[in-house]
C-alpha cells in the first residue's frame, strides 16, 4: 500500500516528532510511504528527523524552495502522481494543501490527526468546518482534543486515537548510575520540555508559572528549560535572577537530560497529549503537571497533579516532589514498562490502518 503523510515542516515540535516516527511504522508495516512538508527542516532536531526517515526508507519531497503561492500546484500533482491509498495529514496548513487535491482525486483516503484542542487562529471557523466536512476521518489526538476542541459542533467529529511515540529510541533511565555534576550536587532537577512562546494569547506551557513558583522554594533545585524559548530572557526580564535555571533551548538528544533529571516538570494551561510527556514517562522520569484533562492518561502514583494555574498549589508540589523524590522515581521506573505498552507508535498505527 501507497501512504502520503504529510506536516508542516520538521523540527522539535511533538507533532513534527509523532508524524516522523508515524511514517517509520507505516513502513515497518510493509507500506511504501511518502513524507511531504513544504518548509523543510527548521533546527538541529529537524534534520535528525529527516536523517531517521531516510535511514528507515521514507522518501521525502521537500517543497520549501518552492514559492509559497504555488504550494497547492505542487501539492496536487505529487498526489496525482503517487496515487496514495491513504494521504494522512497533520496540522492545518498541510490540511488545506492536501485536502484540495481531493478534487481531483476520489480514491485516496483522506484523514488528518489534530495535535491541539486549539483550532489554527489564523484560519476562519467556515474553513476549518471545510476541512472536516472534506476529510474522510478527523481524528485528535486523544480524547481531551476531542471532548475539548474549541469549534464545538465539530467535536461529534473528531475520533480519538491516542498520540504514540517508537519507544525503541528511549533511554532506559537508572538513577543509580546518574554520574552528572548536576545529580552530584544533590540538587531535585526538574525537566521542562516545550515552547516558551505565548498561544492563543497565553504562555501556553506555564513557564510563567513556573518563574512564580520557584520564587519560594529554598531548597536545592534545578530547572533545565528544553524547546523554542529565545523569548524568555525578553518576556521575562527577571530571569536572570535564577541561578538555578538553565536555559538550553533546541536539543535533538533529549535522553541526555531526561537520564540526569528527577522530574518532568508540566503546568501547561492546555495541551492534546504532549509528546515530551509521553517520553519522560516511558523512560521512568516521574512527572509533575496541572490537572487538565489532557495530562489525565498519566494519573498514576508517580504524577504529581497541581491545580491548573494554582502557583501556590504548584509551590507546595513542587515542595513534596523535592522532599519525596525517591518515592516518586520507584514508582516511575515501576511504571515504565506499562506506558510502553500504552504509547507504543506501532499500536497507534495500526489504529490509522484499520480506516481502510
Amino acid at each position: 500500500m501507497k501512504i502520503l503523510i504529510g506536516i508542516n515542516a520538521l523540527s522539535s515540535g511533538g507533532a513534527e516528532v509523532f508524524t516522523a516516527e508515524l511514517a517509520v511504522s507505516y513502513v515497518k508495516k510493509g507500506n511504501d510511504v511518502f513524507l511531504i512538508s513544504y518548509a523543510g527542516s527548521l533546527n538541529e532536531k529537524g534534520d535528525q528527523l529527516k536523517e531517521y526517515l531516510i535511514s528507515n526508507n521514507v522518501k521525502i519531497l521537500d517543497f520549501s524552495l518552492k514559492p509559497k503561492l504555488v504550494l497547492f500546484f505542487y501539492y496536487i500533482r505529487s498526489v496525482l502522481s503517487l496515487k496514495p491509498d491513504l494521504i494522512h495529514s497533520n496540522l492545518e496548513q498541510t490540511d488545506l494543501l492536501l485536502i484540495i487535491s481531493k478534487i481531483f482525486n476520489r480514491k485516496s483516503k483522506y484523514i488528518r490527526t489534530l495535535h491541539n484542542i486549539k483550532s489554527f487562529e489564523k484560519f476562519p471557523v467556515w474553513l476549518h468546518k471545510l476541512l472536516f466536512k472534506y476529510y474522510d476521518h478527523n481524528v485528535g489526538c486523544s480524547s481531551y482534543t476531542k471532548t475539548h476542541y474549541n469549534i464545538i459542533e465539530q467535536r461529534g467529529l473528531i475520533i480519538a486515537i491516542d498520540n504514540g511515540i517508537d519507544t525503541a529510541r528511549l533511554t532506559n533511565k537508572v538513577y543509580e548510575d546518574n554520574q552528572s555534576s548536576l545529580a552530584k550536587e544533590n540538587a531535585t532537577i526538574f525537566l521542562v520540555i516545550g515552547t516558551s512562546q505565548k498561544r492563543f494569547g497565553q504562555y501556553q506551557k506555564g513557564h510563567d508559572l513556573i518563574i512564580d513558583a520557584f520564587k519560594e522554594i529554598k531548597t536545592s533545585y534545578k530547572v533545565l528549560f528544553l524547546g523554542d524559548i529565545e523569548n524568555m530572557k525578553t518576556d521575562f526580564d527577571n530571569i536572570q535572577i535564577y541561578p538555578n535555571f538553565e536555559l538550553i533551548g533546541v536539543t535533538s538528544n533529549i535522553n541526555k537530560y531526561i537520564e540526569i533529571s528527577d522530574f518532568m516538570l508540566a503546568p501547561s494551561r492546555f495541551e492534546g497529549l504532549p509528546i515530551s510527556t509521553i517520553e519522560a514517562v516511558c523512560s521512568g522520569l516521574p512527572l509533575l503537571c496541572s490537572d487538565i484533562e489532557g495530562f489525565m492518561p498519566f494519573d498514576r502514583e508517580s504524577t504529581l497533579f497541581f491545580e491548573s494555574e494554582n502557583v501556590e498549589d504548584l509551590v507546595r508540589k513542587l515542595q513534596i516532589a523535592i522532599a519525596s523524590k525517591e518515592w516518586y522515581k520507584n514508582k516511575a521506573l515501576e511504571n515504565r514498562s506499562s506506558y510502553i505498552q500504552q504509547f507504543d507508535i506501532n499500536e497507534v498505527a495500526k489504529k490509522y490502518l484499520n480506516f481502510l
